[in-house]
């Protein structure tokens, strides 16, 4: 019973948890970064208010992705039959990935997008107006009215069909490059993590020289390791 305990007190978490749940804030971050800036550049007018609020809606959204949707397991079971880290494999895993993440993504941005724009804009507006010596409140809402009236948005499936091919193109590229990058980093400092005593002895007390099994590392990423 002690016995017992003492291994629920000293079990560590999960590898492949701690590894799909540092990819998803990774690239969670990566993604939301990009796909608001193109999405802002995309929608003809770059506005570092809009900006942010799609960068936090579109990062909250890559995390649940992330969080929920098993893209290792998913990546594996599309290139089970290819070369594992080839070039071809991460190509195809990096397809995928991106056809989770663009689409629901560039779809909420491109609402926000369409939002936000005419009441920031009129904020901004009736700022700089009573910034005029002699302006008046009434002047002010006047110009900004006016000015919101005058944005003319594309239609709304044009605008995210633009959208999102720019945003699907560079989210694949940023996909391929940084997710293995990370993926790496994440293991090097898995493997070389400083252990305390108690690991230190409950690894030293295994029989047979028998592996930690909370410190398994999952098969596909063996071999990212190794390199």
């Amino acid at each position: 019973m002690d016995k017992l305990k003492e291994s629920k007190k000293t079990k560590k978490p999960n590898t492949a948890r701690i590894i799909r749940s540092g990819m998803a804030l990774r690239m969670a971050l990566l993604m939301s970064v990009a796909m608001s800036f193109l999405g802002n550049i995309t929608s003809s007018r770059f506005d570092l208010i809009i900006f942010l609020i799609t960068f936090a809606a579109s990062f909250v959204l890559s995390l649940l992705i992330g969080i929920i949707v098993p893209m290792d397991k998913i990546g594996a079971a599309a290139t089970k039959n290819m070369k594992q880290n080839s070039f071809g494999a991460r190509c195809l895993e990096s397809l995928i990935s991106d056809a989770i993440y663009t689409p629901v993504i560039s779809l909420v941005m491109t609402w926000l997008v369409r939002t936000c724009v005419p009441p920031v804009m009129s904020m901004q507006i009736q700022h700089a107006q009573m910034m005029i010596p002699g302006a008046t409140k009434e002047e002010a809402m006047q110009k900004a009215e006016e000015a919101v009236a005058a944005i003319q948005f594309p239609p709304f499936f044009l605008m995210f069909i633009k959208s999102f091919g720019i945003c699907f193109l560079a989210g694949f590229i940023l996909i391929l490059i940084f997710q293995p990058i990370f993926l790496k980093r994440m293991l090097y400092n898995i493997k070389n993590a400083p252990i305390g005593p108690e690991e230190a002895r409950r690894r030293a007390e295994a029989k047979n020289g028998e592996p930690d099994p909370s410190m398994e590392i999952p098969e596909n990423d063996k071999k990212d390791v190794e390199k």
